[in-house]
């Protein structure tokens, strides 16, 4: 995006925030929280930007293309509303399963015990081929219960 908008005729100067090192051999680097929407209205103000492209996904959650369009000024990239999509795992997935959508099966939890629960009754992967599992590859059978455990845990 970057580089697009430094080879358009239309802009005069590109301003990035927060920026990274590569970003800043060719523009200037703004400090800002990127998830604070106040801040980035702030700082767009501050620097008189006519335009912005906001990403990627915890500003554009954190609503700071709404921010900026309830301010009147112009700005590239979805609402809040619209990046649940990305920015939401378990909005996702309901989406796709309201909607229809191919995906596969999951489950979304806000305790241990159901997670581990869920974990458990899922059937043992099954395949013509013996699986491979990291760390052990001499193995043919799926590893036991206690290492999806961890990942709950963890």
């Amino acid at each position: 995006m970057l580089k697009a908008c430094l080879r358009s005729p239309r802009v005069a100067k590109v301003r990035v925030a927060p920026g990274n090192g590569g970003m800043a051999l060719e523009a200037e680097c703004l400090e800002v929280d990127a998830a604070n929407p106040a801040a980035v209205l702030e700082l767009v103000r501050r620097t008189g930007s006519t335009f912005v492209i906001v990403g990627p996904e915890v500003p554009l959650a954190a609503g700071v293309v709404d921010a900026l369009e309830s301010a009147g000024i112009p700005a590239y990239g979805p609402l809040a509303a619209g990046a649940l999509l990305e920015s939401s795992k378990a909005f996702s997935k309901d989406f796709m399963v309201r909607h229809r959508v191919p995906t596969a099966a999951s489950a979304t939890f806000n305790q241990l015990a159901p997670a581990l629960a869920y974990v458990r009754a899922q059937p043992v992967p099954s395949s013509s081929r013996p699986p491979v599992w990291p760390r052990a590859r001499a193995s043919s059978s799926p590893p036991p219960w206690p290492r999806p455990r961890r990942r709950c845990t963890t």
